[in-house]
């Protein structure tokens, strides 16, 4: 498979014409790193292959929290902190539904031998956005780099909530007002 891109004419009838090969057939090969890595093809592809390598070790990195009405600090499962804490700084990010993003602390306390961790400060803050009146399943996806991409549903009343006081479920933070 060839591409024929038209240069215009020089003199006369002579026409210029390229022939692009396509990628598929392109040497990736390193031979040397120094001078194959100046090759911004190269470059890109090992780029590329670095981010694919990347998102495939942290697709197992996730769980799921109820953000309950009045907890000031929830506990990260044991599960996940036992495997990949040690990645996780003192203040990680987490991104909303939205694309927003909050500072979000992690604490830990030494309970018989055994580290345990919470969010606090800042887990709040999402927590009054989503789950003012109710109680919210949160899904935690750690991205690396002390980055985490969550995605909050409110769950339904329980049965010691007035549901008439209940804000629609499809309501977002951004949409609250007009819902």
């Amino acid at each position: 498979m060839q591409a024929l891109v038209a240069v215009p004419k020089i003199s006369g009838t002579q026409a210029l014409k390229q022939i692009w090969e396509p990628l598929v057939k392109y040497d990736f090969r390193v031979r040397d790193l120094f001078v194959d890595l100046q090759d911004g093809l190269k470059l890109c592809r090992a780029i590329q292959l670095l981010q694919v390598a990347m998102d495939d070790r942290y697709s197992s990195a996730k769980f799921e929290l109820l953000l309950r009405k009045g907890e000031d600090k929830v506990k990260i499962p044991n599960f996940f902190f036992w495997k990949w804490g040690n990645e996780l700084s003192n203040t990680v990010l987490v991104e909303d539904n939205e694309g927003d993003l909050y500072a979000i602390d992690i604490h830990v306390e030494q309970l018989e031998g055994n580290a345990i961790a919470y969010f606090i400060n800042g887990i709040t803050d999402i927590r009054d956005i989503y789950c003012a009146h109710r109680t919210c399943l949160a899904n935690f996806q750690f991205m690396g780099q002390s980055k985490f991409v969550a995605h909050m549903t409110p769950l339904r009343p329980s049965r010691n909530e007035d549901p008439a006081s209940m804000p629609p479920p499809t309501c977002t933070p951004r949409t609250y007002s007009t819902c």
